[in-house]
């Protein structure tokens, strides 16, 4: 009977009441795949019937999953034509209107098609202001951080009034061609154009607002392009010199940037050649790697450089089995770390004139993460546990909430190194709850879950993460797959990557590293 004067109410809103809930349904296929949402506001009705026929089957097809947000139809291969049926309400609860749709599939195919062509892919980006690119994605913690800390800052707003702004999303095939031109090789990435569309300044990973707007109005004032800046550096101005090798070196370019540095007196620029030559070890063999790491601790002027350079090196050479004096140099690597981690303000100083990058405020959890790792080589395992609880406690004070998301997932990283299980769960639920509709922390925490071995968490998530892919899912399935082959359900990761290999731009060169993973998983299951 409840069930019965539920859908009177229903018909009886649908009949007496204006159509307010038209034009307030969002329809996506993929594939097979048909996604009902709504737009703010309204939000799909859960217990009212809802349904999809497919082309001339007789079989009623329903919502998987079937929540407020989100409908999911999985119609049979080769379908032609959908008809749907479901309810629409508005959050007042002042109306819940039936609505039925028709897709056919061959028009959706066609349509997507055209739109695709009709994408902007360009890379050119002349315009009658100066130009700021900003690429990032949606999962990257400085991205985010960028977003809710920095941007909104009134500074950095009256800053970027001035320029045409462009977001580009690494995740979406059509901007591959943007990131390759401008050798995005890490994110966020901002890259700074005059008006001719070329570049004149560029920044790497998160940055304070303060900062931030000092080097834009720097910028405007000095907007030569990178081809003027070159032929002032080739005549050996010193300025110029500085500036064109870390235009290399934050676009990853290391031996163009050791080439510029070169030509340098300066320390600084010592101190980021160095880093360079060991960024560019790191594609080369383990010993050339050791070469770099001794020659930057030996070279540079930046006490923390030389720590963590040294921590590195320790850690290499006890992997390979190459180290004589592991026990006495970790000791004094030791005792110099923590000699430095006495005063903050000091510790803040030591950041800013290393090569390591703005640390964001998170300079304690830093140092005391290398702290750990010192007594992890020296065996030293209930000292390396008061390390972590120090990590805990400083990170818990900081008070993070899921309004700035970015700097939240980054206290996350520095739990998990401290192997704090109960805090991380929390905060890993809490921001669940605050952004349920994209497959950023649904993913998260299946690779959170899935490193714990919590495989049957692990493939929820994951599956729930699927639901949103944002141009992100062949990683998706690829750790799908991964998950279930743990499970030892062989068969259905074997049906995970055959789906993924069918995927529209699985063979794009963006996916080259995901499409060979797969296919490596494959054979493994197939021996």
């Amino acid at each position: 009977m409840k069930k019965i004067i539920l859908l009177s109410m229903f018909f009886y809103s649908a009949l007496t009441l204006a159509r307010i809930t038209d034009d307030q349904v969002v329809i996506k296929t993929s594939g097979n795949k048909i996604e009902l949402s709504t737009k703010p506001k309204f939000h799909l009705n859960v217990e009212a019937p809802a349904s999809a026929a497919f082309d001339d089957l007789k079989a009623i097809f329903k919502p998987n999953p079937k929540t407020e947000k989100l409908f999911v139809f999985l119609a049979p291969d080769k379908t032609k034509k959908a008809k749907l049926s479901f309810y629409v309400c508005d959050d007042k609860k002042t109306a819940c209107e039936q609505h039925e749709k028709e897709i056919n599939f061959s028009n959706q195919t066609n349509e997507a098609k055209k739109t695709e062509s009709k994408k902007d892919v360009s890379t050119n980006y002349k315009s009658d202001k100066q130009t700021l690119l900003i690429f990032s994605a949606p999962w990257c913690p400085a991205c985010l951080r960028m977003e809710t800390e920095t941007y909104p800052a009134k500074s950095v707003q009256a800053q970027l009034k001035k320029l045409n702004i462009k977001k580009i999303n690494i995740d979406l095939v059509e901007n591959f061609d943007s990131s390759e031109k401008f050798h995005v090789k890490a994110i966020p990435t901002l890259v700074l154009l005059n008006k001719d569309g070329e570049e004149i300044y560029r920044w790497l990973d998160y940055q304070p607002a303060k900062k931030f707007t000092a080097e834009l109005q720097s910028s405007f004032k000095s907007a030569i392009s990178l081809a003027e800046l070159e032929k002032k550096a080739k005549k050996g101005d010193a300025t110029a010199i500085s500036k064109r090798g870390m235009l290399s070196y934050l676009a990853y370019q290391c031996e163009d940037a050791i080439k510029w540095w070169a030509k340098s007196k300066n320390a600084t620029d010592l101190n980021y050649r160095l880093a360079a030559e060991i960024q560019c070890a790191e594609e080369k063999k383990p010993a050339d790697q050791i070469e770099a790491l001794e020659s930057g601790i030996k070279k540079s002027t930046s006490q923390l450089d030389q720590l963590r350079w040294k921590i590195d090196l320790l850690e290499m050479k006890k992997e390979n089995k190459s180290v004589d004096d592991l026990t006495a140099t970790a000791t004094t690597t030791l005792k110099d770390l923590i000699l430095i981690t006495k005063n903050a303000s000091d510790l803040k100083k030591l950041f800013a004139q290393s090569t390591f990058g703005d640390p964001a405020g998170f300079e304690i959890e830093e140092t005391l993460t290398m702290k750990a790792r010192l007594y992890s080589l020296l065996e030293k395992n209930a000292e390396k546990i008061e390390t972590f609880e120090a990590i805990k406690a400083s990170a818990e004070k900081r008070n993070v909430t899921v309004e700035r998301p970015g700097e939240m997932l980054l206290a996350i990283a520095y739990l998990r190194e401290a192997d704090e299980k109960v805090r991380v769960q929390e905060m890993y639920q809490q921001l669940l709850n605050r952004y349920p509709d994209t497959y950023v922390y649904h993913e998260k925490y299946a690779r959170y879950q899935f490193k714990s071995k919590n495989y049957d968490q692990a493939l929820s998530s994951i599956n729930t993460a699927l639901l949103y892919p944002e141009g992100n899912e062949p990683q998706l399935q690829l750790l799908k797959a991964r998950i279930l082959n743990e499970m030892k359900n062989k068969d259905q990761a074997m049906v995970v990557i055959n789906e993924a290999l069918k995927l529209e731009n699985i063979s794009h060169k963006k996916f080259k590293k995901t499409l060979a993973a797969l296919e490596t998983l494959k054979k493994d299951i197939e021996k």
